[in-house]
């Protein structure tokens, strides 16, 4: 008896386990008279076998193997589905694509991520299939497709990652800023700037956070703005403080100093770290002294810490100062400033020795 009859004869085991085992081994076998047994195999009582039947018809890559795949998409069992998925993803052919993209149309949330991972393995081959499915969908189904198109990262997609910006689905413009804080586009500037003024503080937000990421002149003078209005809401205020620290640039260390006078808790807290962010000298003094000024408090240690890696030789050299003066400071303080000097002087020695 040949292999192949051995494992025809193993799926008709009572033992579940050795039924599924024959399953796979006739997936590797690449036999594709295995297809007609097979199908019995997706309609198996038991779901690991069915699984291992979805399995061995996505090796063997062939019409009929699809035809079958794409019914079994309709089984009850999500596992059972997610090999099925997988299998299709496999095939990697325009058919096989075109069934995954209309799953993520159809499926509820669980089984539409399972199809858009899959559509995302695929890579570069599925992007065109993505774009005409997010062009023809409709909210948090487009943000399905945005996010398989931004994971694969194709520049065919460039143009819809900065219209997504203005979706009007939230979700959709979630993963939209998401993109742009990975792939840090410029040309999006315009658009996350506006994203500013929407509505929905959670877009503010989203905006802010996104701009601070890519780190683009233009967008300093409307955080600025925003950082400064008292009307704004305490955490679109918080973000764009924080973006205009990383972002770093001396106009921005001006506003980030006024903002130290702020009332508001939150507000002079965000002020304090994204001046640690800038690593600018002018930020030494403002940090260390409202470190002493609450030196059991720890969220007022770590932008002093923080300048470790953000400082340059001036905030260095000011820091030393600061050490070797005779005014009083408190010894936690102290000690978080000689870490720090310690940590900022290796650091641009090593900058030195490169």
């Amino acid at each position: 008896m040949s292999e192949f009859d051995q494992y025809l004869e193993q799926l008709k085991s009572p033992k579940a386990s050795t039924r599924a085992n024959a399953a796979l081994k006739l997936g590797r076998l690449g036999n594709l008279a295995a297809i007609r047994w097979l199908e019995d195999s997706l309609g198996d009582s038991n779901s690991m076998v069915r699984c291992s039947a979805a399995n061995a018809l996505g090796k063997l890559n062939d019409p009929r193997a699809l035809t079958l795949l794409v019914s079994a998409l309709k089984d009850p069992d999500d596992q059972v589905y997610g090999h099925v998925v997988t299998a299709l993803h496999k095939i990697r052919n325009n058919q096989a694509i075109s069934v995954l993209v209309n799953e993520v149309h159809r499926q509820e949330d669980r089984r539409r991520s399972i199809a858009t991972n899959n559509l995302i393995k695929i890579g570069h081959f599925a992007v065109p299939a993505l774009i005409e499915g997010f062009n023809n969908s409709s909210g948090i189904i487009r943000a399905y497709f945005l996010k398989a198109l931004g994971k694969i990262g194709d520049l065919r997609a460039l143009e819809i990652f900065r219209e997504a910006i203005t979706d009007d689905n939230d979700d959709v413009v979630w993963v939209a800023t998401a993109i742009q804080r990975s792939i840090r586009d410029p040309r999006a500037i315009p658009e996350l700037i506006a994203l500013l003024e929407h509505e929905n503080p959670l877009r503010q937000i989203q905006a802010a956070n996104t701009l601070s990421t890519v780190g683009d002149n233009r967008a300093i003078e409307p955080l600025k703005k925003i950082a400064s209005d008292n009307n704004r809401q305490e955490n679109t205020r918080c973000q764009a403080i924080l973006a205009l620290g990383n972002i770093g640039r001396a106009e921005a260390v001006n506003t980030l100093l006024c903002l130290l006078e702020e009332q508001n808790s939150h507000v002079q807290i965000s002020a304090v770290m994204g001046l640690s962010y800038t690593g600018d000298v002018r930020a030494v003094v403002p940090l260390v002294d409202l470190a002493t000024k609450y030196p059991q408090d720890i969220q007022y240690h770590k932008p002093i810490k923080n300048l470790a890696t953000t400082g340059n030789q001036s905030t260095l050299t000011k820091l030393e100062d600061i050490l070797h003066q005779k005014v009083a400071i408190d010894l936690r303080v102290k000690q978080t400033i000689r870490e720090t000097v310690t940590q900022l002087s290796e650091r641009l020695n090593h900058q030195c020795s490169n």
